[in-house]
C-alpha cells in the first residue's frame, strides 16, 4: 500500500490514523524502549490524552514478555481494571503517574522509577557535537570538517563517541541535527543510532527480559558475544535508540510536534535535493533510558541503512524501497554544527 500511497496524505493513511486528543476516560499506558515499533506511539499517547487520569509505565523488557510473562504487571493492570470497571475501591489513584526505567545493558535495568511527568521535568537538554576523529563533545568544531561513509554497506557509518567520568543517566527523547550532502544521488536515507559502550569501548547489547532468566541456559553478560549472529534479534536484544529520516522528507511542521525534541514530519511531499548539495536535517530519536558508569562511553554512529541486529534475516530486502545511494557526508564545523541534544537527567 506505501508504493499505492507513497504520502501521508492519503486518504488510505488519513482514516486509518486516530485522533487521540479525543481520548477522555482513564488510561494506562505502557511503553518500552526495546520495543521499537511501538514506543513512540505509547509516548505521543500519553501526551495526547485528554484525561487527567492516566498513567505511564515504561516497562524494563521487551513488550510482549511484560505482558504474558511478568505477573508484577498483570496484577499492576488489573488493578487499574478493578478500579475503573468494577469500582474497587483499591487506592490506584496513588500510583505514582509515571513510573520510568533505566537500563544498564550489562546489568539489569532498574524500573519502577517514580517521576513527576514524561518527559521528566527536570530533564537538562544538552547538544553534544561531532568532531572530526569521532569525538563527541560540548563545544563547536572550530574548523569546517566532513566525514564520510558507504551508505549501502551495513554497519559502514560515521561514529562520535564520549567517555562519561562520572555516573551519569540519560533519559527522555534525543535529537540529531545533522548536515548532510550526497554526491550520487537526489536523496538520502538517514539512521542514527545511539549506543552504549563498556568500559573497555566494546559495544553493549540490553537483553530485553531479565538476565536472570535465562542464566540456566548459561548465558550471561560475561559471555553474550558466543551467541551466534543468527541468533540474535530485535526482539531478545536491544541495540540502542534510533532516529530514520529520509532527506526528501525533512520538511518539519512545528504547529503538530508534541514535543521539540521530536519533530512532525508531515510526509506528504517529497523535496528531492540537488547532489552535492548540503541539507540540515532534523531527526527525531526514540526515547531512551540509560545509566553510564564512569569510564563508559555514549556513541552517536550516523548510517545510510538500518543497523538493527538482522539475525535470521539476510541482509538484501527486495520489498525495500531505500533512497540510499554511495557515499553520504557528514559535514561539521562552525556552519555545519551537527549535533545530537542528549536528556541529562
Amino acid at each position: 500500500m506505501y508504493r499505492r500511497y507513497p504520502k501521508a496524505d492519503a486518504l488510505y493513511w488519513k482514516d486509518k490514523r486516530p485522533d487521540i486528543a479525543k481520548i477522555n476516560i482513564p488510561t494506562y499506558i505502557t511503553a518500552s524502549y526495546t520495543s521499537f515499533v511501538h514506543t513512540m506511539g505509547s509516548l505521543r499517547g500519553w501526551l495526547q490524552v485528554q484525561s487527567s487520569q492516566k498513567w505511564l509505565r515504561l516497562c524494563p523488557w521487551q513488550e510482549w514478555y511484560d505482558i504474558w510473562n511478568c505477573k508484577d504487571s498483570a496484577d499492576d493492570l488489573a488493578r487499574f481494571f478493578d478500579r475503573y470497571l468494577n469500582g474497587a475501591d483499591n487506592d490506584w489513584e496513588k500510583t505514582p503517574k509515571v513510573r520510568t526505567t533505566i537500563l544498564r545493558f550489562n546489568q539489569e535495568p532498574l524500573y519502577n522509577i517514580a517521576e513527576e511527568d514524561y518527559p521528566i521535568p527536570r530533564t537538562d537538554y544538552r547538544k553534544m557535537y561531532f568532531h572530526p576523529g569521532g569525538r563527541l563533545s560540548v563545544d563547536i568544531p572550530e574548523a569546517e570538517a566532513s566525514v564520510s561513509y558507504n551508505s549501502e554497506k551495513y554497519l559502514d557509518c560515521a561514529s562520535f563517541t564520549h567517555t562519561f567520568d562520572t555516573r551519569t543517566r540519560l533519559a527522555g527523547v534525543p535529537k540529531a541535527v545533522v548536515y548532510m550532502s550526497c554526491p550520487d544521488f537526489h536523496d538520502m536515507d538517514v539512521y542514527v543510532l545511539v549506543r552504549k559502550l563498556d568500559a573497555n569501548g566494546k559495544a553493549l547489547l540490553n537483553l530485553n527480559i531479565p538476565w536472570s532468566s535465562i542464566a540456566h541456559h548459561g548465558v550471561s553478560q560475561d559471555n553474550i558475544d558466543d551467541i551466534p549472529a543468527q541468533n540474535k534479534n530485535n526482539l531478545m536484544f536491544h541495540v540502542g535508540s534510533l532516529g530514520i529520516l529520509r532527506a526528501s522528507r525533512r520538511a518539519i511542521d512545528s504547529s503538530r510536534s508534541l514535543l521539540e525534541n521530536y519533530p512532525f514530519h508531515p510526509h506528504d511531499r517529497d523535496e528531492y535535493i540537488t547532489p552535492g548539495d548540503i541539507v540540515k536535517l532534523e531527526i527525531g530519536i526514540w526515547a531512551m533510558g540509560v545509566e553510564y558508569e564512569a569510564g563508559e562511553s555514549i556513541q552517536v554512529q550516523v548510517h545510510g541503512n538500518s543497523p538493527l541486529l538482522r539475525g535470521e534475516f539476510k541482509e538484501d530486502n527486495e520489498f525495500q524501497e531505500l533512497a540510499s545511494h554511495g557515499t553520504h557526508t557528514l559535514h561539521l564545523g562552525p556552519d555545519y554544527p551537527s549535533c545530537i541534544i542528549l536528556p541529562f537527567v
